[in-house]
């Protein structure tokens, strides 16, 4: 059962030319704890209050004067994002068939009858903000579970570093901005010995051994400052002193160094960045 708590929060606007409409519906809506509740009688305003309240519910009366209750709905709905559940529930003494349809046609969601009652003003208003915030948090598990999607598509499920995709398509990126005379280099980095560690101790082993690698360059990497000097950007770290990674796997020590080589980007293929990485890194590549 959803929280009685964020269903009282809810912000409320009433819409409703007859002030003792506004007032009653005010004073009802008290009684259920809701606490942010806006009326006005003037529909005309409505859609500047409608956009400083940002409402989870518009309780609207269908007739109106200068703006009337179907005009209305469909002036809020255009400014509602695609695919946004925003409830209208429609206040009216005018039960026909006519009225209802035009009325849903609109985008009302529920219907209260003149005269109002207090329990049905209450139970209906709950319905609706329990729809609303459950479209709400659907549309939010939608969206995080989007970017977890768009993430692992883009990174390695072991390290969390950028996978061949998401270098690709910075390389990529890089090219063209160097096609328009933009300095670009490409910093590559081999581990010396890895290949060892997969045969000697498994790839259990050589799976721990690329966490804790990845790890610290993460670790580096948001450490890094920029700073242009000369029209050309260097890179410094903090950390003046480098130390080879150094694990314990496997009941014993072992000791691994990093090949880094950095080139400048131009010409060539997004795809032909690995070759590239191989001529530059012919020491690391031979040891594995």
């Amino acid at each position: 059962m959803m929280d009685d708590a964020r269903i009282t929060a809810a912000r409320i606007l009433i819409v409703d030319d007859e002030q003792s409409n506004v007032r009653l519906l005010e004073r009802l809506l008290l009684t259920g704890g809701y606490t942010d509740v806006r009326g006005t009688t003037d529909s005309r305003a409505a859609l500047a209050l409608f956009n400083e309240l940002q409402p989870d519910l518009v309780l609207v009366d269908l007739h109106m004067p200068h703006m009337d209750g179907f005009a209305l709905m469909a002036a809020l709905g255009e400014r509602l994002a695609p695919n946004e559940y925003l409830p209208f529930l429609v206040l009216t003494a005018d039960t026909t068939r006519e009225t209802k349809e035009r009325a849903l046609s609109s985008g009302a969601k529920d219907f209260l009858t003149k005269p109002l009652e207090r329990m049905e003003v209450l139970l209906r208003t709950r319905n609706l903000l329990e729809t609303r915030f459950l479209h709400v948090a659907l549309k939010n598990e939608n969206r995080e579970l989007e970017a977890k999607l768009v993430h692992q598509a883009f990174h390695d499920s072991l390290t969390g570093l950028a996978n061949r995709a998401l270098f690709r398509d910075r390389v990529d990126h890089a090219l063209a901005r160097s096609s328009r005379g933009e300095r670009v280099a490409v910093l590559f980095l081999d581990l010396d010995n890895f290949k060892s560690v997969n045969d000697t101790l498994g790839h259990v082993e050589g799976d721990r051994l690329l966490h804790v690698v990845a790890t610290r360059l993460l670790k580096a990497s948001r450490g890094l400052r920029y700073r242009r000097a000369d029209r050309r950007r260097r890179v410094r770290h903090p950390a003046r002193r480098r130390a080879p990674t150094r694990r314990r796997l496997g009941g014993g020590h072992t000791h691994h160094g990093v090949d880094a080589a950095a080139g400048r980007v131009g010409g060539a293929r997004g795809d032909d960045r690995h070759e590239h990485r191989d001529r530059v890194c012919p020491r690391g590549r031979a040891r594995g």
